[in-house]
């Protein structure tokens, strides 16, 4: 999503008639409230689980990246990247990650180096985006982003669950009994102790 809204910065620009000086200020908004809003993103998460987090990301980076194919000022714009960034900062505050390492014990340095990597992946889809900036124009990408977004995300999201103890399992897809108590030197917390809040 970063990467692809980088591409399409310049013939955004020169459609809006923008200086580059504001469109920049509208793209770093986003890291600003990145900054912000990672420890509240953080606290959500633990009252919430990454379900409901995912499921609003999703919602609100694909409404912003709709409502940028249609803007057509200043105030459009700030709008759009606004709701964008809302779901970038629940993308990167760790939402991902914080779920690895309740679900997973064991094979948790596999499983956030997946999750990473997967992260690294969406530079691959940055050509296809230049392609269709180029075949049908930015506006119409941005909605083409937009719906991929909800197609993807949605359903991914709803998968999510917040702690394995709910569905009854321990971390790595454990049942009570299976997990020993020691992984090498390091102490394995109990299932008790993985029940507390």
């Amino acid at each position: 999503l970063v990467m692809g809204l980088s591409a399409l910065f310049n013939p955004m620009r020169k459609t809006l008639g923008l200086t580059a000086t504001i469109t920049t200020i509208a793209i770093s908004m986003r890291e600003g409230l990145a900054i912000i809003g990672s420890p509240v993103v953080g606290y959500v998460f633990d009252k919430v689980g990454p379900r409901l987090l995912m499921l609003v990301a999703t919602i609100f980076a694909a409404g912003g990246m709709i409502l940028l194919a249609f803007a057509d000022s200043i105030a459009t714009l700030f709008l759009a990247f606004a709701l964008n960034a809302i779901g970038f900062v629940i993308f990167v505050a760790g939402t991902g990650p914080s779920a690895i390492a309740i679900w997973f014990f064991r094979r948790r340095g596999l499983a956030m180096g997946i999750i990473i990597a997967g992260g690294s992946a969406g530079a691959f889809i940055v050509p296809i985006i230049i392609w269709l900036e180029g075949d049908v124009g930015w506006r119409l990408t941005s909605a083409i982003i937009s719906f991929g977004l909800l197609l993807i995300g949605i359903p991914t999201s709803l998968l999510l669950h917040h702690r394995p103890q709910d569905h009854g399992l321990l971390p790595d897809g454990s049942i009570e009994g299976q997990l020993p108590t020691k992984l090498g030197n390091q102490s394995i917390p109990s299932r008790n102790y993985l029940i507390k809040d």
